[in-house]
């Protein structure tokens, strides 16, 4: 019975099956699999080399522009539309994942850094929760960096934490610095709650953020902290503050007055931040409100925009003098939070109805009732985005979906199928699609629950284009990439930040075996598989989207890395030849292939045409020891030549990348070479058939030479 050899890719790294492979007779026939070079598991849709950010990123210019960032965790920017103009993953690639232990450059106590602590390092990501427990509340990108809540070590001694500010590489998830809070000069600054309450921080401008949990605290971009006034304390069920940055540069919030049976909205300034101007001095203007219920939902067009729980109305206050502008009576209840964008706001979240309102008089644009049928719309956000609002309507049964309404008309234009329970998440659009939460494993109206899905939709079409088996209540797009926190880590998904090569046998000379590059973390389903046409010894090599693989049927694949279709085959020389054991090299434009069967082969790495062979010595076959898994000397590339040992004359090589032989130096009297050379601070080294290191210069002369026992 024949057994299939597989090649596997799950998204970002290669699982090589090694199987064994149909009989191979010394003879004239040779049984191969017969299903060789094709693929067998078809990768998903969306596993194209064209569909991925990176292969845009001239029309994106620098990933790190400023308006790739994302200002405001409610909603991304002053306007809460929950739409960034940057690229976004098109596939749950995983850039990075931080891990407890994160090391810390800097850490700020104040405005100074701190200079007794000993290897300070991040502890987790995430603020308390609103609801008890911890907080996977949403960080912001601001000045090319992820800034987030969270906790550190400050001494590597003992198991102190405290509450801090952090900074992190959008890119590399490397730590740039930590601002501690709650303690010292920011002693009255926390992380507050999560989403629902007053945890937040919001961009004031170029140089400064803003945290409001425990007073208004004003920090630098590069971390130190500035002041505090404590009287800043807006305080509601639900989202109880809006900061914006500028050119408005002032927070929003209602909260009690003693004495006062409603709550106040007042408004201040976050102009000057530099300025430390007392307690009580940023107040602008106070609003006391006479509709109870008053979630913050939105700004625009110079109106601070709240909803009611109980006079089911919308109102408006000029954020430049506090005064109520319009307010509009609608069908039902309206809270949480909502956004802004043409002239309209959109509100509903929380209601059976959903709203266009004219930002300059309250009045109505159009009126979805779509949700009547249905039990209400999600708690959390309205996004707007491409002349389309997002939002998801919980429905009943298996009705709930996430929907797309043309912004002009309210009119549906498409429906996806998403099944929650309330809903208590956040949506984002970016680059075309729309990110979000699809199911929460609940059971509500009597269906049977779906497993936890967070999806990634086409904002045009409402199709499925990839989905990850992770609850994600907030996340953000910025810079490229999709980050969320989850069990105190910070996660980045990203297809926009260029791939790295891993382009021959263990990488690189300069760090072999190690890469930056961060795979999936669900290696249950191979996105696709491929089948040789016999056992697959070697290790694969990955450059520009392509996959080289060396497979025991004597033949060199090339493969698509997304999605594993065939692109060329290359045949080897020597029909005896049944171990490939080496892997491939890639360098430039060609594939350098080892002498396996007696000669090394240099290859264009886009058509597998051949460009030179290099004779290496006649074919002799070798086995190792115990004739298990017969390995062979990879070809290393360093300083663009090629250095290789041979198994048939016992040589190591260096030759041009035009096919030269620079020099030869044989070693152990001709017994075959079986592993690879390693290069370090100028010299080669390398391991005889005798149990012989061997050390050469890079001329290939014999300096040193030893017994391993």
């Amino acid at each position: 019975m024949k057994k299939t050899n597989r090649i596997t890719l799950l998204t970002t790294i290669l699982v090589i099956s090694i199987l064994a492979g149909s009989s191979i007779a010394y003879a004239t026939i040779n049984n191969y699999n017969p299903n060789a070079g094709t693929v067998t598991t078809t990768a998903p849709s969306y596993m194209t080399s064209d569909n991925t950010a990176y292969s845009a990123a001239a029309d994106y210019g620098s990933l790190l522009n400023e308006a790739y960032g994302w200002e405001n965790p409610h909603g991304g920017d002053i306007y809460r539309t929950g739409f960034n103009a940057g690229p976004a993953p098109d596939r749950p690639d995983v850039l990075f994942i931080t891990k407890t232990g994160l090391s810390i450059p800097k850490v700020f106590l104040g405005s100074s850094q701190a200079t007794d602590v000993v290897n300070p390092t991040v502890n987790q990501f995430g603020a308390a929760g609103f609801f008890g427990g911890f907080s996977s509340v949403a960080p912001m990108a601001m000045a090319g960096q992820i800034i987030a809540w969270g906790s550190i070590k400050v001494n590597s001694g003992n198991a102190t934490t405290r509450s801090a500010v952090i900074s992190i590489n959008p890119h590399t998830g490397a730590c740039n610095w930590a601002s501690i809070i709650g303690y010292g000069p920011s002693a009255g600054v926390s992380t507050g709650s999560s989403m629902a309450g007053a945890g937040y921080m919001f961009k004031v401008d170029d140089t400064h953020f803003a945290t409001v949990a425990g007073g208004l605290g004003m920090f630098r971009i590069t971390g130190e902290f500035l002041w505090r006034d404590s009287t800043v304390n807006p305080g509601a069920v639900y989202h109880s503050i809006l900061g914006v940055g500028e050119p408005v540069q002032m927070v929003f919030g209602p909260h009690g007055v003693s004495g006062q049976y409603v709550p106040t909205c007042s408004g201040w300034t976050v102009a000057n931040p530099e300025t430390d101007m007392g307690e009580g001095n940023r107040n602008v203007w106070n609003y006391v409100m006479d509709e109870p219920g008053n979630p913050m939902l939105s700004y625009g067009d110079g109106k601070l925009v709240m909803g009611s729980y109980s006079s089911c109305s919308v109102y408006a206050i000029d954020v430049t003098t506090g005064e109520k502008v319009w307010e509009t009576f609608v069908e039902t209840a309206m809270g949480y939070m909502t956004s802004y964008a043409e002239g309209k706001f959109f509100v509903g979240t929380q209601s059976m109805h959903i709203y266009a309102l004219n930002s300059t008089d309250g009045s109505v644009v159009w009126h979805n009732t779509d949700g009547v049928r249905n039990r209400a719309f999600n708690v959390w956000c309205i996004n707007y985005a491409y002349g389309n609002v997002y939002l998801h309507d919980l429905g009943f049964g298996r009705t709930g979906a996430e929907k797309c309404l043309d912004a002009e008309t309210g009119k549906l234009l498409w429906a996806s199928t998403a099944l929650f329970s309330i809903g208590y998440y956040t949506t984002i659009v970016a680059d075309g699609k729309v990110y979000g939460n699809q199911a929460d494993g609940s059971t509500t109206t009597g269906r049977e629950a779906d497993p936890t899905t967070f999806a990634c939709w086409d904002a045009f079409t409402g199709e499925v284009i990839w989905t990850l088996r992770q609850a994600i209540s907030a996340p953000m797009i910025a810079y490229g990439c999709l980050y969320f926190m989850s069990g105190g880590q910070l996660w980045a998904l990203s297809t926009a930040v260029q791939p790295e090569d891993y382009s021959m046998f263990r990488g690189s000379v300069e760090t072999p075996s190690l890469t930056l590059s961060k795979g999936p973390t669900d290696l249950s389903t191979p996105k696709w598989v491929f089948t040789t046409g016999a056992g697959i010894l070697s290790s694969p090599a990955v450059s520009d989207g392509k996959l080289y693989i060396n497979s025991n049927d004597r033949n060199v694949y090339c493969l698509n890395a997304y999605t594993g279709e065939e692109i060329w085959t290359f045949l080897t020389n020597e029909p005896r030849m049944t171990t490939f054991g080496s892997s491939p090299a890639i360098v430039g434009d060609r594939v350098i292939i080892g002498p396996d069967d007696g000669y090394l082969y240099i290859l264009n790495a886009d058509t597998g045409a051949e460009i030179s062979r290099v004779p290496m010595g006649t074919y002799r076959p070798v086995e190792s020891a115990l004739g298990q898994h017969n390995i062979r000397s990879s070809p290393i590339i360093y300083n663009n030549r090629i250095y290789v040992g041979s198994q048939h004359n016992g040589m190591v090589y260096c030759v041009t990348l035009g096919g030269q032989v620079e020099w030869s130096t044989e070693i152990d009297g001709g017994a075959p070479i079986l592993g690879s050379v390693g290069i370090a601070d100028g010299y080669i080294y390398v391991m005889g058939d005798d149990t012989n290191f061997y050390k050469l210069d890079m001329n290939g002369n014999i300096i040193m030479n030893f017994r391993c026992h």
